[in-house]
Order: structure tokens, then C-alpha cells, then sequence
């Protein structure tokens, strides 16, 4: 696929994103900050395709998380 942009770092990979997907449980994605990666995106939504994020960091850092196959409390899903 060349029309596909490949970045090394993970700032440059998510600079300006409307969307992040994490679909691996690599320990640099597990560890990401979601306050610091907030700063870089267009768009707090994150889609969490590993279950390996701590979503309860990543909604109080005002993300949208979507988990695939684990549903989330309401308490924890902001509007």
C-alpha cells in the first residue's frame, strides 16, 4: 500500500488525528499519556482493540474510549 504513511514515533504517527486505534498491546500503547497524546489529536476519541489501555485514565484525560467486546460502565463512558 504506498498511498500509506508509515511514522516511527508515536507522536508523529497520532499529530492531528481525528481518530487513535490501538490494535496491539505493545508496551509503548499501554503506556501511553493520555493527557500528553490529548494535546497532539484533533479529536480525543481512542478505539481500544486490545483491551490493554487503562480506560479509566484515559476518560479522566477527557478521551472517548471505545473498548472492543468489553463493555464499559456508564459510569466511566462520557457523553
Amino acid at each position: 500500500y504506498p498511498q500509506l504513511e508509515v511514522e516511527d514515533e508515536l507522536d508523529f504517527a497520532i499529530a492531528g488525528a481525528d481518530l487513535v486505534v490501538v490494535a496491539t498491546e505493545w508496551k509503548m500503547y499501554r503506556d501511553a499519556d493520555p493527557v500528553r497524546f490529548g494535546d497532539m489529536v484533533r479529536r480525543r476519541l481512542v478505539i481500544d482493540g486490545r483491551n490493554c489501555l487503562d480506560a479509566s485514565s484515559w476518560i479522566a484525560a477527557d478521551w472517548q474510549v471505545v473498548a472492543l467486546g468489553r463493555n464499559l460502565s456508564k459510569s466511566l463512558v462520557r457523553a
